[in-house]
């Protein structure tokens, strides 16, 4: 899968509580260490059209803050299907229930706490 930020870390961490073997594609020093450190990498690569199987799918999860650009040729060649995705349509129970059975560990994403007071005062707040 490409990219260890928020989403490509969770839904690694789904697909390894499946116990789906991981291959991360990440650019960024910081996140490829967060993606081994959580434990959701098996493998952690620099580019994903490198890694996957000549006919492989690529499934894109993730958005980007400016255009992404994906090597076309490479693309080609391996005569790979690139997927885009935003939704994940009747999933949730699912993922709940693999939490829920401690088969996703969600600690490792939990950068800080905020008191349920606090979330009902802001909601109020126009």
């Amino acid at each position: 899968m490409g990219g260890s930020g928020p989403i490509g870390l969770l839904t690694a961490a789904v697909l390894k509580g499946m116990g789906v073997t991981t291959i991360i594609s990440e650019l960024t020093q910081a996140r490829k260490e967060k993606a081994v450190s959580s434990g959701v990498a098996d493998h952690v690569l620099e580019t994903m059209l490198d890694a996957v199987r000549p006919g492989g799918v690529v499934v894109n999860v993730s958005i980007w803050g400016a255009p992404a650009t994906v090597d076309m040729q490479k693309l080609v060649l391996k005569e790979s299907d690139l997927r885009g995705t935003i939704a994940y349509v009747r999933g949730h129970a699912a993922v709940i229930k693999m939490v829920q059975e401690s088969k996703v560990d969600l600690k490792p994403y939990i950068t800080g706490r905020i008191a349920w007071r606090d979330v009902t005062q802001s909601a109020q707040t126009p």
